[in-house]
């Protein structure tokens, strides 16, 4: 599956990216990139844990449709759905 970015580039598609876009969302959503405050994202077990839920939802979603390309748009739309259906809305909204 290819990713067709906001510029028209046609990517290899790269469900990292999803996972580090839903973790920098909740870290920014919860107050915690914010200047001087401390959080070890990299060592935070909930939002691991949430992001990786979320992307896996998003693949799955996306396989199923059985699509060579998809449009950025859609994933992050795929996202949000994902995060709303999860009880995570304050995250979508963000």
């Amino acid at each position: 599956m290819k990713t067709i970015k906001r510029n028209g580039q046609v990517v290899e598609f790269d469900a990292t990216k999803i996972e580090d876009a839903v973790k920098n969302c909740i870290l920014d959503a919860e107050g915690l990139k914010a200047p001087g405050t401390t959080v070890d994202a990299a060592n935070n077990s909930r939002i691991h844990e949430i992001a990786r839920r979320i992307t896996t939802l998003v693949v799955d979603t996306l396989k199923r449709r059985d699509r060579e390309n998809v449009h950025i748009e859609d994933i992050q739309d795929q996202v949000e759905l994902a995060l709303m259906r999860e009880g995570h809305h304050q995250y979508a909204r963000a």
